[in-house]
This record gives C-alpha cells, sequence and structure tokens, in this order.
C-alpha cells in the first residue's frame, strides 16, 4: 500500500503545484469578504466547501474519462463523444467562456495599473489614459504570454502570484485580530444569512473554475498518475487563500460597507501601493492560464479536418 501511494505521489514537485493552484485561483479572491458577508460566516465557509468539493469530483470524472478515452482535451473528447456538432460547440463555449475571463482580467488591470503608475511617480492618474496603458499593456505582456509555449517558463511569476495571496491573507488576519480581542463582534457579524445565498452562489462556484486549465496542467505533466492527487492538492491550497481572505476580510471590516473588491476598504498608504502592485502581479500570472485552452479550441476550430482526420 505504501509502495503504490509512493507511486502515485512521485513526480508532483513545487512548479507543477504552483501552475495548478494558481490556475485555479483568481480574481475572485478579492470579492471573497463581500461574500462571506452576504451569506454569513458559516453558511458562506460551507458554501466554498461545496464548490470546492464539486470541482475537485468533476475534475476527477474529467481525468478519468480522458484517461479511458486516450484523449487530452475537451476539444478531442466532445468530437469522440458526440461528433463534429459536439465538438464545435464545446468549442464555442470555451472561446466565449475565457474571452469573457479575459475582458474581466483586462478590465480589472485597467482599473488599478493606471493608478498604481500614477502614485507611484506622483502623476495625475488622468495622465494616463486607460486605452493607451490597455494598448501598452496588452502588446508588452499578454501578447509574449500568448505566446509561450509552456507554464514552465512563468514558474517565477506564478510562485510570486501563490505568495501575494498567502501574504494578503495573513494581512487581513492580522487587521481582523485588532477587532477580535473585542468579543463584541460576535453578536454584529451574520453567521448565516440565506438570502445572499443567490447573489453569491455563482462567485463561490466560478472561484473554483479550473477544468480548462486542467489540460494545460496534464499535458506538461511526465507521470500522468499524479494528476489526480495534484488537482486535489491545488484545490485544497486554493480554498485555504479563498477561506483565510473572506472570513478575515469579513470580520476586519464587518463594521464599515465592503466593496466587491475588498482592496478598496484598504487604507492609502505605502501598503496599499504593494498590494496593488501583487494584485498587478497575480492578473498577470493568471493571463496565461486562460489564453493556453482559448488558443487550442481556436485551433481546432480553425484546422478540425487536420485534427480529427485519424480519430
Amino acid at each position: 500500500m505504501i509502495a503504490i501511494k509512493d507511486k502515485m505521489t512521485e513526480g508532483i514537485t513545487l512548479r507543477n503545484l504552483v501552475s495548478m493552484t494558481n490556475g485555479v485561483v483568481g480574481l475572485s479572491i478579492l470579492t471573497m469578504p463581500y461574500c462571506f458577508k452576504e451569506c454569513g460566516l458559516i453558511l458562506g465557509t460551507l458554501t466554498l466547501l461545496f464548490c470546492a468539493l464539486m470541482t475537485s469530483y468533476s475534475c476527477k470524472l474529467i481525468l478519468r474519462t480522458i484517461q479511458m478515452a486516450k484523449i487530452n482535451s475537451f476539444e478531442y473528447l466532445a468530437y469522440k463523444t458526440f461528433g463534429e456538432r459536439g465538438k464545435l460547440l464545446i468549442e464555442l463555449c470555451i472561446i466565449l467562456l475565457l474571452y469573457g475571463s479575459l475582458v474581466t482580467n483586462q478590465q480589472a488591470l485597467c482599473d488599478t495599473g493606471p493608478a498604481f503608475v500614477s502614485k507611484l511617480f506622483n502623476l495625475n492618474e488622468k495622465t494616463i489614459p486607460r486605452s493607451v496603458f490597455m494598448l501598452i499593456f496588452t502588446l508588452l505582456i499578454s501578447l509574449p504570454l500568448a505566446l509561450s509555449k509552456k507554464l514552465e517558463a512563468l514558474h517565477s511569476l506564478n510562485a510570486s502570484a501563490i505568495l501575494f495571496y498567502f501574504t494578503f491573507g495573513l494581512y487581513l488576519m492580522w487587521e481582523a485580530g485588532f477587532k477580535l480581542v473585542n468579543h463584541e463582534w460576535i453578536d454584529k457579524v451574520r453567521w448565516w444569512h440565506f438570502s445572499g445565498l443567490l447573489k453569491c452562489f455563482p462567485i463561490f462556484s466560478i472561484s473554483f473554475s479550473c477544468q480548462t486549465v486542467l489540460f494545460v496542467v496534464y499535458g506538461e505533466l511526465e507521470n500522468k498518475d499524479i494528476i489526480f492527487n495534484l488537482s486535489d492538492l491545488g484545490i485544497f491550497i486554493s480554498f485555504i487563500c479563498y477561506f483565510l481572505t473572506g472570513i478575515f476580510g469579513y470580520l476586519a471590516y464587518f463594521d464599515v460597507p465592503i466593496y466587491g473588491n475588498i482592496t478598496y476598504n484598504i487604507p492609502t498608504n505605502f501598503l496599499t501601493q504593494l498590494f496593488l502592485f501583487g494584485f498587478i502581479i497575480c492578473v498577470i500570472s493568471g493571463f496565461p492560464f486562460i489564453i493556453y485552452p482559448c488558443r487550442t479550441s481556436l485551433n481546432t476550430l480553425l484546422f478540425s479536418r487536420i485534427r480529427f482526420a485519424d480519430i
């Protein structure tokens, strides 16, 4: 039994784990305090745990299917299962989903990027137009990342993003500690607020959306069997990041209105600038996990006759 367990975990490296975890954690981490406020501490924790477990289960179903069919992409799997129409539907769904995620990331970056640069160089925020910043960022950062062949080349960037997530969670824990000393918070916070679940459940569920990333990580593994343990570990670490940010972000600012972006609640100082920089790094590191699957779907959509001739 020990020998089998060692064989299953053999090959899991920090590089693989960082890539998998960063493929799960996304911009939803900034909305976790708001979701915990709307749902309450207990209901928010249970909903977050439920979404993590369902994501883990769905990933296992996908992985078992592709191993049985010996196919390593959604598009190939859809073609073999449902034919040409099923493949086309899956390709369009993946492209539209990831295009929406890409627009969201670009929008979030353009909300924080000009403000960070303006404060860094003591400039007026209107000095840097959003359109100019987006154009420069797309040409100098997004496009090179989209042309990268492997995620291994982005290991340092991914590791920095994961480190920022944990640092941000620990900062919120520190801020909440000052208010936890006073036991009055027990009667003022929400513990169970069911009416907020309908509003926040989509945010909780999309926070663990990593099914398309799964194939990207799976394709770079030498030992394919470790993907089951690797995906579970990545989802678990992501759950910890979301939980720390959500529960302690809510406890730190429960007595004031909590914005959908928790960084707006942090006082403006040097620490805010540091978090903005870390947030920019996180957004940048997430682009490859959006672009790679989208690029694959576009490739199979445009060159399907060549790719699927032998299936």
